[in-house]
Order: C-alpha cells, then sequence, then structure tokens
C-alpha cells in the first residue's frame, strides 16, 4: 500500500497550482503517485447522484449531504494503492452562513490509516483575495483578510492536533506572489523526502 500526503490550504492559497506543478519533476524521479482533488471527486459523485450541478454548490448543500458526499469520496480514496497526493480543504467555509465545516474530520484520517504527512499551503490573506477576484473560473468566496485569517487558525490548529494524535509530520510551505518558483522547490523537495526511503537517498 503506498502513502498519502495530504495536501491542503485555504481556497485560492496555491495548492492545486503547485501539486499540479511538481508532478513532471516527481516523474522524473521514479516517484510513482497519484493525485486525487477530493472536491473534484465530491463533485463527480454528487453530479452523478443529482445531488449538486457544479462544484461550487457543495459548500452550500445540507452538512449531512456533504457529509455523506465525502465519505464516498474518501472510501475510493482508501481503496488506492499507489502513493496519493491528496489535495483537500481543512475547513471548507460558508461566507454566508459564517460557519467553518470540516473537510477533513480526524476519523477520515483513521479511515485512510496509511497517511505519511501534513503538508499546509500558506499565503498571505492579501495574496489570496487577489488570486480570487482574478479566478474567473471558479465563484470563489467573498472573506474578507480578518475571516481569512480566523479560517487559517483554525486550519492550523486542527493539523497540530492531527499531528500530535496520528504522530505524523506537518509541512509548512509558504506561497507568497511572485515566489512561484521557490514553493513548487519547496513543496517537490518535502514530498521528494516523504516518499523516498531513507535506505535509497
Amino acid at each position: 500500500m503506498g502513502k498519502i500526503i495530504v495536501i491542503a490550504g485555504l481556497s485560492g492559497a496555491g495548492k492545486t497550482t503547485l501539486v499540479n506543478s511538481i508532478s513532471k519533476s516527481l516523474k522524473h524521479a521514479n516517484i510513482n503517485f497519484k493525485v486525487v482533488n477530493v472536491g473534484t471527486l465530491m463533485e463527480d459523485i454528487g453530479i452523478k447522484n443529482k445531488y449538486i450541478k457544479h462544484r461550487d454548490q457543495i459548500k452550500k448543500i445540507d452538512v449531512k449531504l456533504g457529509s455523506n458526499l465525502r465519505e464516498l469520496a474518501y472510501s475510493k480514496i482508501s481503496k488506492l494503492r499507489e502513493n496519493v497526493l491528496l489535495d483537500t480543504h481543512i475547513t471548507i467555509e460558508n461566507e454566508s452562513e459564517s460557519r467553518f465545516v470540516s473537510g477533513l474530520p480526524s476519523k477520515t484520517l483513521k479511515y485512510l490509516r496509511n497517511v505519511a504527512a501534513l503538508v499546509y499551503i500558506n499565503a498571505p490573506s492579501e495574496d489570496i483575495i487577489k488570486r480570487r477576484n482574478t479566478d474567473k473560473s471558479r465563484n470563489r468566496e467573498k472573506q474578507d483578510a480578518f475571516s481569512l485569517d480566523i479560517q487559517r487558525i483554525v486550519d492550523i490548529s486542527a493539523l497540530a492536533y492531527y499531528s500530535s494524535y496520528f504522530n505524523i509530520p506537518i509541512y509548512i510551505i509558504e506561497n507568497k506572489n511572485r515566489t512561484l518558483e521557490k514553493s513548487i522547490d519547496d513543496l517537490n523537495r518535502s514530498i521528494v523526502n516523504i516518499l523516498t526511503p531513507a535506505s535509497s537517498l
């Protein structure tokens, strides 16, 4: 069974961009892996079952239905045998209701069992707001800097608990504007370190 690396961050922090950017480097290093975006997987399941019509509806549906979608998605992930880069959120925000819902409940980590590391992609709130405003492909949340700062605290607090309880390391990658190449290098180095056995380094 392969290892699972959870890669999380606020919406707009750049985690999906970074994950997609390092794929070629990992393949050149002969590291076998599969990238799984939990939101995309939930979208596919939700549309197939006619719960939603598009991805951005997920965060606005009933909490219980959202949990069911997440359970179905993680059930599929648990059956994978290769290394997995799991692109997900620690919390999911709904700005109209001022609430955060867990995107990675602790029982999910127990269910997956082979999570090797937690990686948090961090970016300044001002950078996130600019990215959300310029991303026309998604209906991004309209949060102010204060709300983003609060959500970041909630995210990192949850990660600290997971790290302590499950005895797995946390890597924090800074992804500020104009430092994309450095962020890619930092994430690539971290993932190679996690997935490459010490004896083969």
